[in-house]
């Protein structure tokens, strides 16, 4: 599993994992993992509480019945298209801001449903 680590400017870190599965014969599962990663400070002490250090969000691409001639073309294939609609979005100032904001948002709706389930 091999692992690229693109930092950007505005503090985000983004990873690219690849995992390659033999399904059979000549025949492969391509799997890679882009991780938009944001490491927190003291100033994001409420969102260290429920998410740690860092807030993490991953999506994960497979392609099976990949032949082995062909692994290297179809994970340059799926980082580079990733890597291209992405970026400009990521790397923008808002991003951080608006990251931190959902992640407190979706915590404090998750928090309700269980209040909820458990009212």
């Amino acid at each position: 599993m091999a692992l690229e680590e693109i930092h950007l400017e505005n503090g985000i870190i983004l990873k690219i994992e690849d995992e390659v599965k033999p399904l059979s014969g000549n025949l492969n599962m391509v799997k890679l993992t882009f991780s938009i990663v944001l490491p927190l400070d003291e100033s994001d002490a409420k969102l260290k509480e429920y998410t740690g250090d860092t807030i993490v969000r991953s999506r994960t691409f497979e392609k099976s019945g990949v032949a082995t001639s062909d692994i290297q073309s179809v994970e340059k294939a799926f980082r580079d298209s990733f890597v291209s609609t992405t970026m400009p979005y990521i790397s923008t100032k808002n991003f951080v801001e608006r990251l931190k904001q959902r992640t407190l948002e979706e915590i404090k709706e998750k928090l309700a449903r269980e209040k909820m389930r458990h009212a």
